[in-house]
């Protein structure tokens, strides 16, 4: 590996032009990704002034997910950067479009819903492509920091992301936030060019039908009890915990009443607890622990969600969502790294790739907590998800208990 003789610590890493290349682009999209949620979310509630759009906006963003396996398949056949290339082009193309769209005055809300579901095709190709590419430039050795050094700066973009994301929205509307998607991405992909897998990593493979190895990596992964026990908690946690997110903007606008740069803050101070939190992680190096800090991570994150659902007061929802970004961020980098350090090195991308599509399928949620919001009140929907989702922990950890020991 081109990273071996570097220091192990994750600062370490940077000074690898390759890996730092490939943590790059994760700022440049990650800074895109958190504000484009955000803003989004506020576009289509000023429009529409219904929580369920907002929550059908926010399920065609992460349904692509639900087909990760698919795109951890085609990373193991085709060339990681090739991959990668090619899904920063499409999304780059895809923001320039809805950008133009508003500035002409002819955007509407099915055109923004196609394109947070193309948003969505480039994210599930996230943990298959970018985040493996970045694991094998790494090493074995150095997979959790690798890992906790993305989650880190991604929850660190979200410092800046949202509430400059925000604001611009309220100074020039949403065509300027689109413009400015398209020239993050444009970035990232200037970046990817000639950008790959290292030397000795596992190389593209050939193999039998697309559906039979999809069904085969689905089966070779759940034979193993962590990745199993990780896939399920995971599908868990993105179909009760992570609703939430959808729900931000709705509930800081009805029951907190504050306007867009505040809501902005309110995903700012979940970043800064997810910015610490991956930061410690990124430090750890005995496998022993990434389990035990995964369900941790969960619980964390779930407890904060349904404190904030239930607080009704700005500076405790500032507080209870700041406690939920310590567990996230907890939560996605021992999530990744239990895969990638678990999986066989051959099938890394597509065990990458299922866990992708775990966290697709726990979208579904999502279209529940609409009606849900509708008819409850988005606080109350919000926290009776929370609760089921802790239930469902609880029970995976029984079920598993690989998952205590983070190895299997």
């Amino acid at each position: 590996m081109r990273a071996a003789g570097l220091p192990r610590g994750p600062w370490g890493l940077l000074r690898d032009g390759a890996f730092r290349r490939a943590w790059l682009i994760g700022v440049m999209t990650g800074t895109v990704r958190w504000s484009d949620m955000l803003i989004t979310g506020i576009y289509v509630f000023d429009v529409t002034a219904s929580a369920g759009d907002v929550a059908v906006i926010t399920f065609l963003r992460f349904l692509p997910m639900a087909a990760g396996a698919v795109s951890g398949t085609l990373a193991a056949r085709l060339s990681l950067g090739r991959m990668l290339r090619l899904g920063l082009a499409s999304i780059m193309a895809t923001y320039a479009t809805l950008g133009l769209l508003s500035l002409a005055g002819v955007l509407t809300i099915w055109q923004v819903g196609l394109g947070a579901l193309m948003s969505g095709l480039y994210w599930s190709t996230e943990n298959s492509v970018r985040r493996t590419l970045l694991g094998e430039i790494a090493g074995p050795g150095r997979t959790s920091a690798a890992i906790g050094m993305d989650w880190a700066t991604i929850s660190a973009v979200r410092l800046i992301g949202p509430v400059a994301g925000s604001a611009l929205y309220a100074a020039y509307g949403v065509g300027a936030c689109y413009a400015a998607c398209a020239g993050f991405y444009l970035a990232a992909t200037l970046f990817a060019i000639g950008l790959g897998a290292p030397p000795g990593a596992a190389p593209p493979v050939g193999g039998p039908r697309l559906l039979s190895t999809i069904v085969e990596d689905v089966r070779i992964a759940c034979s193993d009890k962590l990745i199993l026990g990780t896939l399920v908690a995971t599908v868990g946690m993105n179909f009760f915990g992570f609703v939430y997110g959808s729900m931000v903007p709705v509930i800081a606008k009805q029951a907190l009443g504050v306007p867009p740069v505040l809501v902005g803050l309110l995903s700012t101070f979940e970043a800064i607890g997810g910015l610490l939190s991956a930061l410690a992680v990124a430090n750890l190096t005995q496998a022993r622990w990434f389990g035990p800090g995964f369900l941790l991570g969960s619980t964390v994150t779930m407890l904060g969600a349904l404190c904030f659902s239930l607080s009704g007061n700005y500076v405790l929802s500032l507080a209870a969502l700041t406690f939920a970004g310590i567990g996230s961020g907890i939560f996605a980098t021992t999530q990744s790294t239990l895969i990638l350090v678990n999986a066989p090195a051959e099938r890394r991308s597509r065990t990458m790739g299922v866990l992708s599509s775990a966290i697709g399928i726990g979208q579904l949620g999502v279209i529940l907590l609409g009606p849900a919001a509708s008819w409850l009140g988005a606080p109350l929907a919000v926290a009776l998800f929370e609760l089921c989702g802790l239930t469902m922990l609880a029970a995976c950890a029984v079920a598993w208990p690989a998952m205590w020991r983070g190895r299997s």
